[in-house]
């Protein structure tokens, strides 16, 4: 992590911004305490650019990503307080004092909301494109870390069960050599809430490199992983901004996960009531 303060660091390299970027620039200039208000789009909508953009704008600033950028401007206006740590966390949708109750009313809100606007994104003709291809490709890589990373094992395992040859791949030291080994005959499938972390990003950009159909499940087709994917397929709303928004994000990843599954178990039934009862009868014995 850098020391130098974030606008040190976005004075120090505003020459080599170009115009969008220095939009960002401009908005952090004018206002150091806006990440920790805003969400990565909030930020965005205010610069008029896009999350992919300040994304960009992290990382030439020497940070991993939007949450990086957001702690050390928390340190920058010294927010180190009980308050300003909650703030920076969870935003203003939850507060300290709340009541059991008002946690969970706005807990399920948020993630009804997030479900809802995904299921109305979905190309379905293009999911069942992609079901169809997961079901014949020669090997299914799924790359996500952290949090989805539960997803991403999820949704491996559950494919394993059907006949794919899928794997799950928690950290680059396991997904980068697998998608070294991919092909124009192969699926490279990347799971991330804000589209830019760095393992999960990495492991996608070298399947791409091999030629593999990458996807990217991400909360906006404005990402760094949306722009180099094949496909991309929106999961949770872009434009929560309830904190931390991988409370939403999760609920929907999920919901996206199960559709793939259920989609590609359809593309051939028979096959799929023989795996299942195969592996099943494993466990009987």
């Amino acid at each position: 992590m850098q020391t130098s303060g974030v606008l040190d660091l976005v004075l120090t390299f505003r020459a080599q911004m170009p115009a969008t970027m220095a939009r960002v620039a401009a908005v952090l200039e004018a206002d150091p305490a806006a990440p920790l208000e805003l969400s990565i789009t909030g930020l965005a909508e205010r610069a008029g650019t896009s999350a992919a953009t300040v994304t960009r704008l992290c990382r030439l600033l020497g940070f991993s990503g939007y949450p990086a950028l957001r702690v050390a401007a928390a340190q920058d206006v010294g927010r180190g307080d009980r308050d300003r740590a909650w703030l920076t966390d969870f935003g203003d949708s939850f507060a300290p004092g709340d009541s059991p109750s008002t946690v969970l009313s706005t807990l399920l809100n948020a993630q009804l909301v997030a479900i809802r606007t995904t299921a109305q994104q979905y190309d379905l003709t293009a999911l069942t494109d992609l079901a169809a291809r997961i079901r014949n490709c020669q090997k299914l890589d799924v790359y996500a870390v952290a949090g989805s990373g539960l997803v991403g094992r999820e949704l491996a395992a559950r494919l394993a069960r059907l006949g794919v040859n899928a794997h799950a791949h928690i950290d680059r030291h396991s997904g980068l050599p697998s998608a070294a080994l991919l092909d124009e005959n192969c699926v490279a499938l990347g799971i991330s809430n804000h589209g830019d972390t760095e393992d999960t990003l990495g492991m996608l950009s070298e399947a791409t490199r091999h030629r593999a159909w990458t996807v990217a499940i991400t909360s906006s087709p404005e990402t760094a992983m949306a722009a180099i994917a094949d496909q991309h397929i929106t999961a949770a709303s872009p434009h929560s901004d309830v904190q931390p928004d991988e409370v939403a994000a999760r609920h929907a990843q999920l919901l996206t996960a199960d559709l793939l599954y259920l989609l590609v178990a359809q593309v051939d039934p028979a096959r799929t009531a023989r795996t299942l009862a195969a592996t099943a009868e494993a466990f009987t014995r």
